[in-house]
């Protein structure tokens, strides 16, 4: 492999390629296939699931109808429709075998799986803020750009990381997933921690970024000290802002 890599010692899995492989044939998707990379992605994006399902069940009512859970993915957009399609419905089974009821884990349709996390969470917030029922979701995210095909289609568009282009991409993987609830709920829960999200803040850059260039820092600045406006928080009092 010629150039650095963030490869995922957790991204190779036989055992839940097996698995996996044999739920889609008794599920009647036997012709559904995955290649290489794509298998490192949904075994990265079911650990995430898998940790998100197992805590969701606190939220769950002790008596009632349990909640809907909302299961959105942001799946790679170069995957099929019937690839996605097949991986939420996998997803969806995952996240109901930690004891969520399986008929109020609610999927959307497969082309909604392009959605941005960030877009995700921004139409949520604003479910939450006009439904008086309890909103929970479970939001993951997950892809691997490692394969060699994807290296070479890097190196030829010039955007591969080298020595002589330190702004360029490194091939990576990886997965990551927030469970997300109404305030209310959250609260009803005792000695439950959580972080209250804001909604995001995004601003497009007036021009194209080159691959080499490095990220606007007054851009940055900008949308950080629209971020603070919005709630209670002080510049001063903010440790870090990633983008």
């Amino acid at each position: 492999f010629p150039v650095a890599a963030a490869r995922c010692e957790d991204a190779q899995d036989e055992a839940f390629q097996e698995e996996m492989s044999e739920w889609l044939v008794q599920n009647g998707m036997p012709d559904l296939r995955f290649g290489d990379v794509q298998w490192r992605a949904l075994t990265l994006g079911s650990a995430v699931v898998a940790e998100l399902a197992s805590r969701a069940v606190d939220l769950l009512p002790a008596e009632g109808k349990p909640p809907v859970l909302r299961l959105l993915l942001s799946l790679p957009a170069d995957w099929t429709l019937e690839q996605r399609r097949g991986a939420g419905l996998w997803f969806r089974h995952l996240a109901a075998s930690f004891g969520w009821p399986a008929a109020q884990v609610v999927l959307p349709e497969a082309d909604s799986a392009l959605a941005s996390a960030t877009a995700s969470c921004t139409e949520l917030a604003r479910t939450a803020a006009k439904e008086t029922a309890p909103v929970v979701a479970l939001v993951m995210a997950c892809a691997s750009h490692i394969g060699q095909d994807i290296v070479d289609e890097w190196a030829g568009k010039g955007i591969l990381f080298t020595s002589g282009r330190p702004q360029g991409l490194v091939p990576g993987e990886g997965a990551a997933g927030l469970l997300l609830t109404d305030v209310r709920l959250a609260q009803s829960i005792a000695s439950t921690l959580f972080a209250l999200l804001d909604p995001a803040e995004q601003a497009p850059r007036e021009t194209a970024t080159p691959a080499r260039q490095r990220a606007n820092p007054a851009l940055l600045g900008e949308l950080a000290q629209r971020a603070g406006r919005r709630g209670e928080t002080e510049m001063a009092d903010i440790a870090m802002v990633v983008a």
